[in-house]
C-alpha cells in the first residue's frame, strides 16, 4: 500500500499522497509526517511517526504530546473480556479534548495477515457499527491517534498492536484483556512538551525506549550513526519536579491556618 510522506501543511491531509504538483521539500522549520508498512510472509505493519528536524513550535509540542499521551493511555488500557473498541475511544482523545483539539478518523484498524491492512471486525473508533465485533485475545489493531490543523501541520502516532490475555486469575471470574504494542520505533523526542506528562506517562514512555533499545541494539551493533541515533533518542525521561511553594502559609487555606494558630496558642 501507498506511505503517506507528508512535510509542513501536507501533513495536515489525513491521507495525502505526494504528486508532483503538490509534493514538498522536507525542511528543519516544519513536522514531517510518514505513514508506511508493509506485508510480509510473517506479518503485516502499518506504523506512522511524526517528526521535527529542527525547533518546533511550542503548539506542534502540545498536540504531538496531546497526541502521544492518547497513544499510551489506549496501549495500557486493561478491559474485561466482551468490550467493544468504541468504549476505550475516549481513552485517546481526553488529554486533545482539554486542549480543544481533536482527529476525525477512528482511533485503530483491524491489521489483517495476508488480506488487507485495514481489516475488521475490530476496531477502535466512536460511534456503533452492526460489524463491529468485540476484542479478542490474538487480534491485532493500530492505536493512531492525531491532531490537524489545516493548512498548518499535522500530527500522527501509529503503533500496531496485539490483544492478549492481562491475567492469570480474577476476583470476579471473568478474564481481562490489554495490550501488547508490537512496533518498536521511538517517539520524537524534541516534539515532547514534558511539563504536560504525568509520572505515569514518562514511565510509560521511558519502558517502551527501553524495550525499543533492548530488542533493536543488537541488530544494529555494526552500525554506529544508527545505533547513536537509537541511543539519543531512547534516552529516559526525568520527571518533572512539582513546584516547590515557597512557606506552608502559601500553600494553605485561610480555614486550615487559622487553625494552625488556634492549635499553636492553646496546646
Amino acid at each position: 500500500f501507498a506511505a503517506i510522506s507528508a512535510a509542513g501543511d501536507r501533513a495536515a491531509v489525513v491521507h495525502y499522497r505526494a504528486e508532483p504538483e503538490t509534493a514538498k521539500f522536507i525542511t528543519k522549520n516544519e513536522v514531517y509526517l510518514l505513514d508506511a508498512g508493509s506485508q510480509y510472509l510473517d506479518c503485516t505493519t502499518d506504523i506512522t511517526r511524526t517528526h521535527h528536524f529542527g525547533t518546533p513550535k511550542d503548539l506542534e509540542k502540545r498536540a504531538y504530546t496531546r497526541v502521544l499521551q492518547g497513544v499510551l493511555d489506549i496501549a495500557n488500557a486493561v478491559f474485561p473480556v466482551g468490550t467493544y473498541g468504541r468504549s476505550l475511544d475516549h481513552l485517546a482523545r481526553m488529554h486533545l479534548y482539554r486542549d480543544g483539539m481533536d482527529f476525525g478518523h477512528g482511533t485503530g484498524h483491524g491489521i489483517g495477515h495476508y488480506l488487507s491492512v485495514h481489516e475488521g471486525p475490530q476496531r477502535i473508533a466512536s460511534g456503533y457499527s452492526e460489524y463491529e465485533e468485540t476484542l479478542a485475545d490474538g487480534v491485532f489493531l493500530s492505536d493512531e491517534p492525531g491532531f490537524y490543523k489545516p493548512n498548518d501541520f499535522g500530527i500522527r502516532i501509529e503503533n500496531d498492536m496485539e490483544v492478549v490475555l492481562a491475567n492469570k486469575s480474577t476476583y470476579d471470574n471473568k478474564q481481562y484483556l490489554r495490550f501488547n504494542t508490537i512496533t518498536l520505533i521511538p517517539y520524537e523526542r524534541s516534539l515532547i512538551d514534558e511539563t504536560l506528562l504525568t509520572d505515569d506517562h514518562i514511565a510509560a514512555i521511558n519502558t517502551y525506549h527501553q524495550k525499543v533499545s533492548e530488542i533493536l541494539e543488537p541488530l544494529l551493533k555494526n552500525d554506529e550513526s544508527a545505533l547513536k541515533a537509537l541511543r539519543t533518542r531512547t534516552v529516559a525521561i526525568k520527571p518533572v519536579p512539582p513546584a516547590e511553594s515557597k512557606t506552608l502559609m502559601m500553600r494553605s487555606s485561610p480555614i486550615v491556618i487559622i487553625l494552625m494558630f488556634v492549635l499553636t496558642v492553646f496546646f
